[in-house]
């Protein structure tokens, strides 16, 4: 995604001679060289103004091949290229943008690089389409002459128009509501050391410490005069875990992994910023994902873009007049999918999160829909999602008849949820009644048996609904968007059933629980409820029966 910004006055550079041209008209640039030279230069001055450079790479050579330029974070290519020299006399921080899309007409590549070589930034379809155009972000640049490389994914090339212009970053906002978890313990304060949490970037190194599917982590950062706070919270992993990282933040705000040594010391050992995790206050952005092997690691927050580049102004810490730069970050394991696959009736709702939901919304929804679910029936096969404030709720209507039922609502999910009842008004519509007393079935990183949750019901309309939740029922609003078709499908399984007769513990199974309660009771038990085979005591005969229906009944 490219962030709103505005932009300054643009002055527009237009190739208007070859390359090797030596005198240029005031109100031209030649189109790039075929080196990385300096013939053909960007200013201060024109950057600071806004200025778009237009040319071709097509009648190009590859000179990044050559092995005089390190291959760069975005990978090798055989593409063309063309080179500009940017000449800064100032710190600067600047966006490399061939976003336009009227501008360049092949699947390009950019990166800048210092003096010596050294690759500062790269990007590969920084715009946000694959197989398009790029875009780098806040680069901070110092004094001195760097260049800009104009290149092609693989082998392609053509025309391009690519602007640059001084970083404008977004206004920060406020965080609402506030965050709830544990205080990072760093005061914002851009004038003394980072003692707390500076990581590798401390002298001695000092960290944080994160907790995978722990509390939120509530912290402030700050971007002031040339440098910016670093914050980085370490853990460490014994399995290999798949680990996403849920972010908000009032200020710009990126968030990714990184590999310490085989003791949890610095240097670090590798970055793992190509899944960052990046918000700013209620913009959509996307949460950090990566499969970690066991060792060390640390969680790294600072003022930055979408990219991975940090900011390095713009954010002074708060004056109290207009934000407190707070941000909210979490660890969670990796939802996954559900083995076996759902065997049900499908829900029949596509996991699209900007979609108006016209399936079961129940009481949620204008229209009031309502899917079906029957006591003993096939189970449910669903999705959710939770995402920038917003989760699905997904509402199904059941009735109990005749009598007072006790029922089990058994629910296994990829995502973090919750499925409760609610008693509905007569005939099963809208507005609630009231919540009946019970537990709700709770559902985490596709727990191996259905989690279950029990009430007793009187004859009434009812519904039952699953949303994204935590485990004491608080609503998940992040973290869980729809699926990319690469790792997770959002599945749910939705289930409602008699409780067994054998499940004596109450917890939806036949299991050890409740052989353990008939060994407590062993002996002469007469209309006990160990007694499931009605012989008057509690003995081996009740623990055959038990082990008959060992399981959930499903």
């Amino acid at each position: 995604m490219t962030r709103s910004r505005l932009r300054p006055a643009r002055v527009v550079l237009t190739a208007v001679v070859p390359a090797t041209c030596c005198t240029l008209a005031s109100n031209a640039l030649a189109a790039g060289s075929d080196v990385p030279d300096g013939s053909v230069q960007i200013t201060h001055a024109q950057i600071l103004v806004g200025v778009t450079v237009s040319g071709d790479t097509s009648d190009n050579t590859d000179f990044s091949d050559s092995g005089t330029v390190p291959l760069t974070d975005c990978g090798a290519s055989i593409a063309p290229d063309e080179w500009y020299r940017l000449v800064i006399t100032s710190p600067i921080e600047i966006d490399v943008s061939l976003c336009d899309p009227g501008g360049t007409f092949y699947d390009s590549k950019i990166w800048v690089q210092n003096s010596v070589g050294t690759v500062l930034a790269c990007s590969d379809d920084g715009c946000g389409s694959t197989g398009g155009p790029s875009l780098i972000e806040g680069l901070l640049l110092t004094p001195g002459s760097f260049d800009l490389a104009i290149d092609g994914y693989g082998s392609a090339s053509g025309a391009y128009s690519a602007e640059l212009s001084e970083a404008v970053p977004p206004p920060p906002c406020f965080l609402a509501p506030p965050c709830s978890g544990d205080p990072e313990g760093e005061p914002c304060n851009h004038s003394i050391p980072d003692t707390i949490n500076g990581g590798c970037n401390s002298e001695p190194d000092v960290f944080g410490t994160v907790t995978v599917d722990g509390p939120a982590i509530c912290g402030t950062a700050w971007a002031h005069n040339g440098t910016r706070d670093t914050d980085w919270y370490r853990f460490h992993l014994a399995e290999t875990t798949e680990l996403d990282i849920e972010l908000r933040a009032e200020a710009p705000t990126v968030a990714f992994f990184g590999r310490l040594q085989d003791d949890g010391s610095c240097p670090v050992a590798e970055l793992l910023a190509d899944e960052n995790a990046f918000r700013n206050c209620e913009d959509p952005g996307f949460d950090g994902h990566a499969i970690l092997v066991p060792g060390w690691y640390f969680l790294f927050v600072g003022i930055g873009v979408e990219d991975g580049n940090g900011l390095f102004d713009g954010y002074p810490c708060p004056d109290g007049t207009y934000t407190d730069n707070a941000y909210e970050v979490r660890v969670r394991r990796q939802a996954c999918f559900l083995d076996p696959p759902c065997d049900g009736v499908d829900e029949g709702e596509p996991c699209d999160e900007y979609a108006t939901d016209i399936y079961n919304g129940g009481c949620n929804s204008d229209a009031g829909a309502f899917g079906s679910i029957t006591i003993d029936g096939p189970a449910i096969c669903g999705t959710n999602w939770a995402r920038d404030w917003e989760r699905d709720q997904d509402w199904y209507a059941f009735t109990v008849d005749g009598a007072p039922r006790t029922i089990d609502v058994h629910l296994r999910a990829e995502t973090s949820s919750i499925a409760f009842v609610y008693r509905m008004s007569f005939g099963g519509a809208c507005p609630i009644m009231f919540t009946p007393p019970g537990d709700h079935a709770y559902s985490a990183s596709c727990d191996p048996v259905p989690v279950v949750g029990r009430y007793t019901l009187d004859p009434d309309f009812y519904s039952v609904v699953v949303v994204t939740a935590d485990e004491s029922g608080a609503p998940l609003w992040h973290g869980f968007p729809c699926p990319d078709g690469t790792w997770r499908n959002n599945e749910y399984r939705l289930s409602l059933r008699t409780p067994l007769e054998a499940d004596l513990s109450g917890n939806g199974y036949a299991d050890f629980a409740d052989i353990l309660i008939v060994i407590q009771t062993w002996g002469p038990c007469s209309a006990c409820p160990s007694d499931l085979n009605g012989n008057g005591y509690a003995d081996f005969g009740d623990i055959l029966v038990i082990i008959g229906a060992w399981g959930s009944g499903e």
